[in-house]
């Protein structure tokens, strides 16, 4: 957690990781450049094993190793079924570029498609994407909304519980109360303290994990993500 000097009244949270340091980072120069800030905001960087997220986050591990085999075979058969209709053309497509003797499947299809996804985001350009039509980018989209419906929201029992920490922080920010002891996810020996959980901030902005954002709408019970995707 890192506090801002007084005349920006602003709360940044986020683990040393590249990505939630990059995110950090663009958010708020263009947060400062925006509101013409005078001063940026005092930033202190934490390590991992020192946050509360990455509490969290072992907690979540942890969880998810219980559950393993029992709640993921929900996702695993809606994916192993939607996987063949959408990447069934892709697949032949890049049966073309394949060596002699070798023979894709619809799996090695979606990582290729996945590996886009991420060098879009990490260096802005993958000569992989242009190998996908719009329709299947779509269908990208939605496999991905089944994924994390079935791991860590509403078609999961424990996706609730791995999102409680953060809506516990939310309630102790918004009563200007300190957490003192913790059952959950939560470490309380660093959410006791103004230095590490400072209260009564205009704005607070914590950077986290996509899974853990998810866990946390799912425990703040929003309707919206009820419903399970369909394949109809």
């Amino acid at each position: 957690m890192a506090k801002a000097s007084s005349e920006n009244h602003l709360s940044i949270s986020h683990l040393e990781q590249s990505d939630q340091l990059g995110s950090r980072l663009l958010w708020t120069e263009f947060q400062h450049n925006a509101e013409s800030h005078a001063h940026q905001p005092e930033l202190v960087l934490q390590h991992s094993r020192q946050s509360r997220t990455w509490y969290r986050e072992q907690y979540a591990r942890f969880v998810l190793q219980l559950r393993k085999r029992q709640y993921q075979s929900n996702r695993r058969r809606q994916s192993k079924s939607y996987l063949p209709i959408y990447l069934k053309a892709a697949t032949a497509r890049m049966q073309q570029y394949a060596p002699a003797g070798f023979t894709f499947t619809v799996n090695e299809t979606y990582v290729i498609q996945s590996i886009c996804a991420y060098e879009m985001g990490y260096i802005g350009m993958c000569d992989f994407c242009g190998l996908f039509t719009l329709k299947e980018w779509e269908q990208f989209e939605f496999i991905l909304d089944m994924e994390y419906y079935y791991d860590y929201s509403y078609g999961n029992p424990t996706g609730r519980a791995q999102g409680i920490g953060y809506v516990q922080e939310l309630i102790a920010r918004l009563t200007n109360q300190y957490i003192t002891s913790s059952n959950t996810s939560v470490n309380y020996t660093l959410d006791n303290n103004p230095t590490n959980f400072p209260l009564a901030e205009k704005f607070y902005a914590d950077f986290t994990h996509d899974d853990i954002i998810i866990s946390t709408l799912t425990a703040l019970s929003m309707d919206y993500f009820k419903d399970p995707p369909s394949l109809t």
